[in-house]
Formats: structure tokens, sequence, C-alpha cells
């Protein structure tokens, strides 16, 4: 049985039984996967030929957004090729800066498909958590909007993409759409990382804390 037959296999249990919590949990089994790919093993062979909107997007200025599984799958494959263009390698750091855009999700799949792993990060960050999170995950590319951009610190040596903008020293994320839908097929473990998430605790007062890491497999 194939990795992706074992997922869906998977996953039907548990739509068949949600109403059954005891069963669920008795008798759920994990798949048994070595080499797995989310956005390949799943995602693309959902959304092939598959009109059904994926993400619904509303936005102050342009109104709302749709966009189908096939839609997300073929944009996902030119961002994809885009990061490998630019030197992006299996097990690279990339930390996310955006807010709630079409360009997250569309990287997030192609962060899959290449291997690399994810660093989120709230466009609420400040200069020195945004510093923080860059040197103590050792990310080799930074993606952002202009609302965050003044707070990425030049002097690394860093990638620099820009979403929704222009400026010197940035790789438009739009060029992306321009590239092709074929990139280099990296093989991955269903046991390896995809997000280094960092934390901020509660403490008395609000006071804040070095934000601490969680590494999400």
């Amino acid at each position: 049985m194939t990795a992706t037959k074992k997922f869906i296999a998977a996953r039907h249990f548990l739509l068949s039984n949600r109403n059954d919590y005891e069963k669920a949990y008795r008798e759920f089994r994990w798949p048994d996967l070595s080499d797995f790919n989310w956005a390949h093993d799943w995602f693309d062979v959902y959304a092939q030929d598959n009109h059904k909107t994926a993400l619904w997007l509303r936005t102050e200025d342009k109104g709302e957004l749709k966009f189908s599984y096939r839609d997300l799958a073929e944009r996902s494959n030119r961002v994809a090729h885009f990061l490998q263009h630019y030197g992006v390698e299996s097990g690279d750091r990339i930390v996310l800066c955006l807010p709630n855009v079409s360009a997250m999700w569309e990287l997030i799949l192609a962060a899959i498909k290449v291997g690399a792993v994810v660093v989120p990060t709230t466009t609420l960050a400040t200069e020195s958590e945004i510093r923080d999170r860059l040197e103590r995950s050792g990310a080799r590319m930074v993606v952002t909007d202009e609302s965050a951009m003044e707070r990425i610190p030049l002097e690394t040596e860093l990638k620099r993409i820009l979403v929704g903008g222009h400026c010197d020293g940035w790789m438009p994320y739009e060029a992306a759409m321009e590239e092709s839908q074929t990139y280099r097929v990296v093989a991955t473990q269903a046991s390896d990382p995809f997000l280094l998430y960092f934390t901020v605790p509660r403490q008395r007062k609000w006071d804040r804390l070095r934000p601490q890491v969680k590494l999400h497999i």
C-alpha cells in the first residue's frame, strides 16, 4: 500500500468515527509511514482537478479572494521552483513573517515540497524578537511584507523575499508566479521536522520572557 493510501485510510477511519470517540480512540492506528511528504502524497493528490475552494480570504483593499485546491497546488509548485532557484535546500530554515495572505499558505506548501523547515513569526514581533528567531533557528531566508520589512536586521546574511512590494536587496515574491511548475522533488521522511516554533510563555504582570523553541514533527 502506498503512503498516500495509508494516510487516506487513517484519515477516513477518523472521519467515519468522528461521532464515536471511544471507538476512534480504541481502534485508531497510526499509519506505518517511512518516506512521506504531506504536500506531495496528500495535498497534491487531493487537489488534482479539484476546483473546490481551499482558501477564501477577505481583504480591505482587494475584497474577497478565492483559491481552489488545484490553484494552491499549482501556485505552490511555482513557489517550490522559486525557492530552489534561489538555493533553498532540504532542511534549510525559512522565517515566515506574514499576515494571513495567500503567499503564506503557498509558501508553507512549497516548503514542505522542498523539505525546508518553516519558522512562523507574527508580524507583531519586535526587531529583537525577529533577530532572536533568525539567529537561533539558523535561518537562511526570511519572507515578509512591507509592514515588517524595516524590522528585519540588514547586517545578517539572508536571502530576503518581499511580498506585495519592491525594494532594493529584496526579491519580489510575485516573481515566483512566473516560474515553472517543475521543481526537483525531494525525498522526505515522515519523521523529518517541518515547523520550528517559538513561543512566549505567560508570566505574572505579562512580563516577557525569552522565547522557547518547540519543534513539531
